[in-house]
């Protein structure tokens, strides 16, 4: 799940079998805690990351100065 993303960078090495169970502790950690977590499906995420990239763009990267 693209989910587990946040356990691969919070504990990059713990076994990648562990995920789902660490990332259940994370999300209730958070909802003890008032934290906020989000969880987006691969098609939203990819959706975020489209529209950061298209608002992060460089306007006229072809053209030279001169």
């Amino acid at each position: 799940s693209f989910n587990y993303h946040v356990v691969h960078h919070l504990l990059p090495h713990i076994n990648h079998v562990y995920y789902p169970e660490l990332t259940r502790k994370l999300e209730a950690y958070a909802r003890e805690y008032g934290l906020p977590y989000r969880k987006l499906t691969l098609l939203q995420a990819l959706r975020n990351h489209y529209i950061l990239l298209k608002q992060n763009r460089a306007e006229n990267i072809w053209e030279e100065d001169m």
